[in-house]
This record gives structure tokens, sequence and C-alpha cells, in this order.
């Protein structure tokens, strides 16, 4: 019964919310000064980058795999990472964040719980392959097993202050021992739903541009029970960049130059990802915001504008109120630019 008020009482805020602002923006409509107001106060509005955590995969006392010519997995991983992490703090739509900088051992249930720390919206844990067959060669993207998560949803619906941690408010309302241990679960299912739909086709993007750079191993994301994929309510990749048990690839996987391939190439597609999907997770770090007006010349596509100023499609579509992606040559459209806060 607590559980049914403390819904209704959240439900009808929320609706008073809604009605107060959709009230405002009538009064705003017929009284230019009140208008004038808003615009002033909305320009300084406070949005915020996507936060992606990079793991590199090992590190410290664990090497990972090695290769023939005794190249370690652990100082791949950790190159790659950095450069990674370097490509997208410089975008502003981005602020990427380290599992580790150094050579040093974190373990696998840790690198997770370092990310949701962070509050990230995305994780990203790169390795290199091995197999006993040195001939298999090629990079693949990994995605966190049905199997594995439900494994980690009930151990989570066992724990009460790691269902608070996951869920925040309702967190704290669902970790009450009367509450609905299937609503409990219910919302986790939820939570990994959207978190597998972000995963795969997050999945989709990053091997389209990996085959541009090398050979591709499995061409569609696979599921599997990895450690670092443990967690349910975090969209988590495991990216294996090829084999390092393969002459060829460890003697590429060694250079700095592919290795700066293989981040550009994570980095073009997480950013297709994100320029193209609105982030659908609250996000928490600050962020200044600013409108500048673009005139459509022929050839121009939405697209293409969206990635030109670093902000995502939706987002240029609800500054403009459109419906649909043809823009027309001639139209001058506002483009809410992203610029980090100092």
């Amino acid at each position: 019964m607590t559980l049914v008020i403390q819904t209704i009482r959240s439900v009808f805020f929320s609706v008073l919310f809604n009605m107060t602002i959709f009230l405002l923006l009538i009064i705003s409509s017929f009284n230019p000064a009140y208008a004038k107001t808003k615009i002033k106060k909305t320009a300084a509005k406070i949005f915020n980058p996507v936060v992606i955590a990079i793991d590199a995969g090992h590190g410290g006392q664990d090497p990972g795999a090695t290769g023939q010519h005794g190249l370690q997995e652990k100082q791949v991983t950790l190159n790659i990472a950095r450069q990674l992490a370097l490509l997208l703090n410089k975008d502003p739509m981005f602020k990427a964040i380290l599992t580790r900088n150094q050579d040093d051992f974190i373990s696998v249930m840790a690198r997770s719980d370092i990310a949701r720390q962070h509050k990230v919206n995305l994780l990203i844990s790169i390795h290199a392959d091995a197999a006993p067959n040195r001939k298999v060669r090629g990079a693949s993207v990994w995605l966190l097993s049905y199997r594995r998560a439900e494994t980690e949803m009930g151990r989570w619906l066992e724990q009460h202050e790691k269902q608070s941690e996951l869920l925040g408010g309702a967190g704290r309302v669902l970790s009450n021992k009367k509450a609905n241990p299937y609503l409990s679960t219910t919302v986790l299912d939820l939570q990994f739903s959207h978190s597998q739909r972000v995963s795969y086709k997050v999945a989709l993007d990053l091997l389209k541009e990996l085959k541009k750079i090398g050979f591709i191993n499995k061409s569609k994301p696979e599921n599997a029970s990895f450690g670092v994929l443990r967690s349910p309510d975090i969209p988590s990749l495991l990216v294996e960049t090829g084999f390092i048990s393969h002459l060829s690839e460890e003697k590429l996987l060694a250079t700095p130059r592919h290795q700066k391939k293989i981040a550009q190439a994570l980095y073009k597609g997480i950013r297709h990802y994100f320029l193209t999907h609105s982030l659908q997770i609250a996000p928490q770090n600050k962020a200044s915001h600013s409108v500048i007006h673009h005139k459509v010349k022929k050839g121009e596509t939405l697209f293409g504008l969206a990635s030109k100023y670093k902000v995502s499609i939706s987002a240029i579509k609800k500054a403009n109120q459109m419906k649909f992606d043809v823009i027309p040559i001639g139209k001058t459209l506002k483009i809410p630019v992203l610029s980090k806060a100092p």
C-alpha cells in the first residue's frame, strides 16, 4: 500500500509540474517582457556531455594474452584506451574516464563499479584476443549475455543497498523489504532491456568502422559472459581489437599507428551513434550551451550539420521544431552548440 501511495504521489507531482510548465509557456506567448526574461534564462541552461568509461583490459600482474613475439595485451589495450580518451575529450559532446591509466591491476568487479561511480552512459572494455589456432584473426564486439544478466539481476535483488545504488530514488523505494519483488524485477529488467538495445546499436556502429581498418572476426555483435560486462544497468561493450596470437595482427597491434587507427574507428562509431540517437539517461557533468544560426546550402544534410557542429540530429530537430529530416535550401536553422564549462 505504501508503494502504491508513493507511486501515485510521484505521478501527481509529475503531472502538476508538466501542467505548470505548459501554463508558463502560454503566459510567455502573450507577455513579451516575460518571454524575453525566459529566453535569457534558457540561454544559460546547463547541458551535459555523454560520459564514456574506457576500460583498458588486464594490467599489473595480469598481462592478458601474449603474442609470439612477446607483445602483451595489457600494454596494447592501455595505449588504445588512452588514444580513445584523448579523441573523446577533445570533442565537446563527450567526457571520457579511464578505469586505469597506468599498468595497474584492477579487479573485474571494480571496473564496472568505477564506471557506475562516474555515472557513465556507456562502458567500452578494450582487449586483444588469442586462440590456439594461430590462423584466426580479426576484431569482434561482445555484449552481456542474457544468462549472465539474469544472474547479476538476481544477485542484486537480494542486496537492498545495491538496488538503491542502481536505481537512485526508485531503488530506495524498491529496496524496502515490504516492496513487491516482482516490481523490483520488472524495473531491473527494463533497465537491462534498454542497456542491451543501446549496446547492440553502438556495437553495430563500431563494427562498421572497424571493418574499414582491418579484418573482422565476427560480423555481428556477439553475447558472452565476460566479467567486465556484469552491469545490466549500464550499456556495456567488450571490443576485441584483433588476435594477438596471429603473427601479422600482433605486429600491427604493436605499432602506434595501428593503435591510433583502432582508437579513431571506435571514436567514429561512438560519435555516429550519439549523433543519431538522443541521450535517454540523465547526464551528470556540466557544460554550457549556446545557439548559432546556420543557413542551409545546397547539398547539406541534417546528419552533415550534426556532425559539423558536434550535436545530435535530435537536438537540431528539437531546436527548430522539425518533424522530418529534410531541410530546404536557404532555411536558417538554430544549432544548439555544446561547449564544456570551465
